[in-house]
Order: structure tokens, then sequence, then C-alpha cells
């Protein structure tokens, strides 16, 4: 039932910790005419208590906006991160294949595989 505090926030000594969502909203009497001298204070308790259970549920629920935002961003980000992994990888392979074909098959072997056809062909007609 303690009250959290944000880093760099002091707890101030005078207020009492509570939590908002356990605090039931009361009917505070009103500061009317009529009303005895000390009704005044304990309206002006009840509704400054009021606002800040209301200002705490408020800031609660714009934080866990915040985190559900920041959640998705951060699964975005990490999917694009994905995608653009598995495009780099699959460049790369086609990038190392290419290297394995083009050194299966240079020139200089190709010149000589040819020149050895060539030969074994005249080869052939002499014979």
């Amino acid at each position: 039932m303690m009250m959290s505090f944000t880093p760099g926030e002091q707890p101030n000594k005078y207020q009492v910790p509570f939590d908002p969502r356990e605090v039931e909203a009361q009917t505070a009497s009103s500061s009317i005419a009529g009303a005895g001298s000390g009704d005044f204070h304990t309206y002006r308790k009840l509704k400054r208590k009021e606002m800040e259970r209301i200002s705490e549920l408020e800031r609660e629920a714009k934080e866990g906006e915040e985190k559900e935002q920041f959640e998705k961003q951060r699964l975005e980000r990490m999917r694009k991160e994905e995608e653009r992994t598995l495009k780099r990888a699959l460049k790369r392979k086609k990038k190392k294949e290419k290297r394995k074909q083009k050194k299966e098959y240079t020139p200089k072997e190709f010149n000589t595989i040819s020149n050895d056809l060539n030969h074994s062909s005249a080869d052939e007609k002499e014979c």
C-alpha cells in the first residue's frame, strides 16, 4: 500500500501514501454557507484526497499507454531488423554462389577446355 515515487521525485513528509485503487470515491460534503467551521476543512481534505486519487489513476493510465506504445514500437523495430538481416543474408548467399560459379568456370580454364576439345577433334580428323 506504499505510494511509488518516480526517480528524482521526493515524497512530501506530510503526504500520507495510499493506493488510489483501494480508495472508494466518497460523497464529500460541500463548503456551503451554514456548515460548521470544521466542515470546511473536512471538505477540503476529502476534495484534495479525491483529486490526488484521480491524478494518480490518470498517471498510471498514461504510463501504461506509454509502455504499450513503446513495446509496440520495439516489436516493430525488431521485426524490421530481422527482415533486413534475412535480406542481407540472402544477398551474401547469392554473392557467394556467384563467386563459386565464377571460380568453377574461369576464362582460363574455359580456354584450356575449348583448346583441348579443338585439338581432340583435329586429331580425330587426321586419323
